[in-house]
């Protein structure tokens, strides 16, 4: 090896340096904690009065001479020391130890011994002679020292102080690659041997013994026999990867990481996942470049209620034909292919309007007017989404443009294609990992590690200290090891006397439950809260921390921690095991139990799942088994029940249904339950792809569960995928560890369809990546992501600097009145530059490259959003391209709600229900940001009830006078109505399950064909609005009177069509109850304030009335109806809400 693959810039893979104190008692006790600098002598007198001694001298190191070292004495008049009692109080423990002299490096473990007066003298009579570390040097070169690696192991190695440092590093990486088998380490230049604490080392061409750093700690070492000061750690990566992921970092305003181990790990897989769907993407594309346009799916949308078989067609010629005849219309049956239609089209202009063009389909292609969606090749025409889009649309005409395919394939180079791939490191360049490959076996005295199954000692931790407390007289401090949402056995809670910034612990907390049982995805949970403050008082609690005990690779964590804590937390199983970087916090140190072989997680062979023929059941166990098998999410198991299901699991694994119920009743401390995990879910019936879905949820942490509900998930297409990525990024943040099935399953989905899957995955981090909890997870999720996706990736961070623009711009408008704010809002959107072929973030479909400034203006609203006009890019079209910026408004809600009703319209559907709702789109971008799709030709009911006057709300006329004067025949009237009948039936059932609340004119809309529809929800699960403690609304939703004469009134065809379809569409949402139920609790992470906890979703399982049968359902639902149709409070509501809005 030479110097240059040891560099000496290299930074060490670790947290914060501290000083570390070790207080030494009689020789018998010793407490260590980290220096902080709120440390004082006070704190040291506590903590010796606390072990019952009062008479004592405190020397600040081992000597001939104690008196010299006397640092504190509590009778001055025997043994005069630096300090009085008052002074040594007040002192910082940092003025009263200094760091060694001999040791060069920054951060050190210093110690103050104590002894009883009576001991004290005792020593002071004995005078040894003790040789000095030079002379001991002089009789031999050769040393034994201790040598800490990364597995926490610890080994004893010989050297000689003459060798060099790489020399030294060298024989330490033989002596591992020894104990764990040759390729079963990393690289020897991933690791730096160094003092223990030390951020810094001397050149590696340095002999040992000129390096007074090492010398001084060889020299504690020496002293101290059994001590612990050398380390042979990880340096962090220096490479063109790391550089790309910060410049991305500082682009997009995120916080990546430090680079632990498990940070490595997650960028060594994600490098995996980057090449694999790079080669699969080179080798799609080499074929077909124009798939890289294409949006496919056979199943999606469903075409269940589509009774058309022929798709007609508006062709423009784009191909160079000099003629008058740029275009023709034609059908084909959406069952013959894209070059079928093409062949028609070619034929027809040939035969009937003469116009002379080649007739190979191959060399042609369609674009989807205003987008650069094509359609083209062997690929049935009901294949394409932009296909099945239009037959459900109800549109008369599909309009496309006619190219050739040579044309549209330069066009795919010069973009999608036009990027290399970027460099991927090397496999060893990331990997910190130590493998243990079989059963480990003792080499050289010494064993790679103890399987943690052999370990039946009980689990433990000691805490040391905490710094920067608020001022408290008490602290409770509570200890549990948590596993998804629940305890694994009893914390342990103990009050501790306080009243200082620094607060010395120094206890030994020890939990019911052995090593060996303590499963793989378990979490030590510390909390500290004030006793003295009333449990729904903020105040109460002070911080919070959750910490893994296994590492990302398996190793039972020893080593000790110090960590900031989250500020003012209760105990919370979904808090993330980073620590905060909040500033002023509550730091903690602990350490865990530290073994002299480390352990690690281990399973013995797994064991087949048991085929008993089930036992016989008493009457009530049958009952109850009964009940269990029509569970909701939301039903809480006993413990009775959990014992009775996994007793009887044999019984149900032809019932998918039963599985999640199965996995919640394993009881995670039996490692024989534990370890049958994998084959109860190979032998089950699989779920369904949604029904994994639940099995995501925080309460189902172990890992094998997660990947098998992942391996479901991959069945998904990417149009089916795009319906639930919302919640598949949610429960991102229930992963244990950074490296996961599930990150990895995202990213590989979103770079294998980077125009929507990558693009919605983009923003979906980004909307989030602002919280602290997870800022630094999605942080490297994206950089990560962004460095794989190629020609996407300057767009993306384009978008962000654009809505960044707006948000900023946005600000300085909130400043200035209305009518201001519209002129200074187009006077600046002159100066913005937009980048030729501009994909809006809202819809990556629209392609733009200009505003246009006459149409922008700024609305009439407190939060000022602007509504903002864009030439559309894509060629040859010519209608304008519309969206609103909203800042100030968490959109969250929005899209989450928005989300579910687009499942719904999925759902029904596929049940051949089609409700013909206008879900448009919300896109969150950031903290309180976003875009909202504008719907064209609509007005909202305040206006159409202002424009009848004062009293336009009671207007029973208000609906159907403006479908007639938007309708000017019978034919198209009736269509308006058909339209407003099937939406208005199912945006009734949808409201009515979400219970959205704040309903008003303002917020409900009608296009100009009958489409009825909702916007704003910013209220939903029944949280109605109360003005003086009266409850406004007491209608299950939003159907007045005005809706039934649309309907032809109570009598009408029409209006019993409605009835009927609302209760059709609302029997299937609840058959699919748990789906959408499971869909919300995934999104219990958000922070939305009235999505926090489970039960916030009571009201969803009200409304669905899952205990009747669906005779009693259409009944129930019919009387939702009346309720609605004739509430008089929303009539009042309308009428105030149209006064005062004007």
């Amino acid at each position: 090896m030479t110097s240059e693959e040891y560099p000496n810039d290299v930074v060490l893979l670790r947290g914060e340096y501290h000083h570390y104190l070790d207080l030494v008692i009689d020789k018998k006790t010793t407490y260590s904690f980290p220096i902080f600098p709120t440390l004082t002598g006070e704190n040291i007198i506590q903590l010796i009065n606390d072990e019952g001694i009062t008479n004592f001298v405190i020397c600040n190191t081992e000597s001939d001479n104690l008196q010299k070292c006397i640092v504190f004495s509590t009778d001055q008049e025997i043994f005069k020391s630096n300090f009085d009692l008052n002074s040594f109080s007040k002192a910082l423990v940092s003025e009263i130890v200094t760091p060694n002299r001999y040791v060069a490096t920054k951060c050190q473990r210093m110690t103050l011994n104590v002894y009883e007066i009576s001991e004290f003298q005792n020593k002071q009579s004995i005078n040894e002679s003790i040789p000095t570390i030079f002379n001991s040097f002089a009789k031999s070169k050769t040393r034994k020292i201790n040598v800490k690696i990364p597995t926490s192991a610890i080994i004893e190695v010989s050297i000689n102080i003459k060798w060099t440092l790489k020399k030294i590093h060298k024989h330490i990486y033989s002596v591992i690659e020894d104990i764990f088998g040759e390729g079963n380490i990393p690289q020897p230049t991933r690791f730096r041997f160094i003092v223990i604490g030390s951020p810094t080392f001397p050149s590696y061409d340095l002999p040992f013994e000129f390096s007074p750093e090492m010398i001084g700690a060889l020299w504690e070492q020496i002293e101290d026999p059994h001590g612990l000061y050398f380390d042979f750690v990880f340096v962090e990566l220096d490479n063109s990867v790391m550089k790309s992921f910060q410049q991305y970092a500082s682009e997009l305003d995120l916080s990546l990481p430090a680079l632990t181990p498990d940070t490595l790990s997650l960028y060594s897989s994600l490098s995996d996942v980057r090449f694999g769907v790079e080669t699969s993407r080179i080798t799609r594309l080499s074929i077909n470049p124009l798939l890289s346009r294409m949006r496919l799916s056979e199943t999606d949308p469903p075409l269940h209620t589509c009774n058309l078989q022929f798709v007609f067609i508006r062709a423009e010629l784009r191909v160079g034909v000099n003629s008058s005849i740029t275009g023709a219309s034609f059908r084909v049956e959406r069952e013959k292919t894209a070059d079928d239609a093409i062949l028609v089209l070619l034929k027809k202009m040939n035969h009937h309007h003469m116009v002379n063009i080649e007739q190979d389909p191959s060399n042609f292609a369609f674009v989807l007017q205003g987008t650069d969606e094509i359609i083209a090749g062997h690929i049935p025409m009901d294949h394409f989404i932009s296909v099945r889009q239009f037959l459900l649309s109800g549109q008369p005409v599909m309009n496309v443009l006619l190219y050739t395919r040579d044309s549209l394939i330069a066009s795919v180079y010069q973009n999608e294609l036009s990027h290399q791939p970027l460099e991927e490191p090397s496999k060893s360049e990331f990997s910190t990992d130590f493998a243990v490959v079989g059963i480990p076996k003792r080499t050289f005295g010494y064993m790679p590690c103890t399987p943690h199954i052999l370990s039946y000692a009980r689990f433990g931790i000691f805490l040391s200290s905490l710094y920067n407390l608020p001022i408290t007289q008490r602290l409770q401090i509570s200890c549990s090891i948590i596993h998804g949402k629940s305890d694994l056995v009893t914390p342990v809670t103990f009050i501790q006397a306080s009243g200082y910034r620094t607060q010395l612990i120094n206890r030994y907390v020890e939990f019911q439950i052995n090593i060996n049982s303590i499963p793989r995805s378990a979490l030590l949970s510390i909390t500290i809260e004030n006793p003295d403050e009333k449990p729904d008082k903020p105040e109460r609690y002070i911080a919070s921390m959750n910490y893994t005990i296994f590492s990302h690779d398996g190793w039972v964590r020893s080593t000790p921690i110090v960590h900031k804590m989250w500020r003012t937390r209760a105990k919370d199983y979904l808090l993330p095991t980073r620590q905060t970087s909040e500033n002023n916090t509550v730091v903690i140190h602990f350490r865990f139990t530290r073994f002299r072989n480390p352990l690690m997680f281990i399973f013995p062979q797994q064991q087949s799942l048991n085929q008993k023929a089930p036992h016989l059941l008493k009457h009530e166990d049958q009952f109850r088994l009964k009940e269990l098998e029509a569970y909701d999410p939301l039903m809480e198991l006993t413990d009775d029940d959990r014992k009775l299901i996994w007793l009887n699991r044999n019984r149900f694994v032809d019932n998918p249904k039963m599985l999640p119920l199965v996995l919640q009743s394993v009881d995670y401390t039996n490692t024989t339950q534990i370890n049958e995990i994998p084959y109860v879910l190979a032998m089950w019936k699989p779920l369904d792809p949604t029904g994994a879905l639940t099995l995501l949820d925080a309460k189902f942490a172990d890992e094998n569960v997660r990947k098998y509900a992942v391996d479901l998930l991959d069945q998904l297409n990417d149009s089916e995928l795009l319906l639930y990525i919302l919640q598949l990024t949610q429960a991102l943040k229930y992963e244990v560890y950074e490296d996961s099935a599930l990150v990895r399953f995202l990213i590989r989905r979103g770079l294998n369809e980077p125009k929507f899957v990558g693009h919605h995955l983009f923003w979906l981090l980004m909307s989030e990546a602002h919280i602290s909890a997870i800022r630094e997870r999605f942080s490297a999720v994206v950089v990560n992501f962004i460095y794989g996706i190629g020609h996407y990736r300057d767009e993306l961070i384009t978008g962000f600097k654009f809505t960044k623009m707006l948000v900023e711009l946005n600000h300085e408008l909130c400043k200035q009145s209305y009518s201001e704010a519209t002129v200074t809002l187009r006077n600046k959107l002159k100066s913005v530059v937009i980048p030729p072929e501009f994909h809006l973030p809202v819809d990556p479909r629209l392609v733009v490259d200009r505003f246009i400034i006459e149409e922008c203006k700024v609305m009439n609203s407190k939060k000022k959003p602007f509504w903002l006009t864009f030439h559309n890019a894509a060629p040859f079209s010519t209608e304008p391209i519309q969206t609103m910026f909203k800042v100030g408004d968490d959109l969250r809600q929005d899209h989450l709600t928005l989300q579910v009703m687009k499942v719904m319209d999925y759902i029904w559907r596929q049940n051949n229900l089609d409700l013909r709702m206008s879900n448009y789109s919300v896109l969150p971008t950031g903290l309180n940001q976003g875009f909202i799709e504008v719907v064209p030709n609509s007005v909202t009911e305040q206006k159409l009830q202002q424009e009848k006057g004062k009293m336009g709300s009671f207007d029973e006329n208000t609906f159907i006078d403006y479908l007639k004067l938007m309708n000017t025949t019978e034919q198209t009237l009736q269509m308006a109505k058909e339209n407003f009948m099937l939406s208005s039936a199912g945006y009734a059932v949808a409201t009515c399950i979400l219970g959205v609340a704040d309903r008003h004119p303002g917020n409900i809309m009608l296009q100009q064909d009958g489409h009825f529809f909702h916007i704003d929800f910013g209220h939903f699960l029944g949280n109605f609005k109360k003005k003086l403690g009266y409850k406004r609304e007491n209608a299950p939703f939003h159907f007045l009177p005005a809706c039934v004469v649309v309907l032809d009134g109570q009598n009408g065809k029409l209006y019993k069509e409605f009835e009927q379809t609302s209760i059709k569409a609302y029997n299937v949402m609840r058959e699919k109850a748990n789906l959408i139920m499971s869909l919300m609790l995934l999104m219990l992470g958000t922070g939305i304030p009235e999505l926090q906890k489970p039960s916030d979703l009571q009201y969803m399982k009200d409304m669905l009335h899952l205990n009747v049968n669906e005779r009693e359902d259409a009944d129930i639902f019919k009387n939702l109806i009346k309720i609605s149709t004739e509430s008089t409070k929303t009539a009042v509501n309308n009428w105030i809400h149209n006064l005062v809005c004007k």
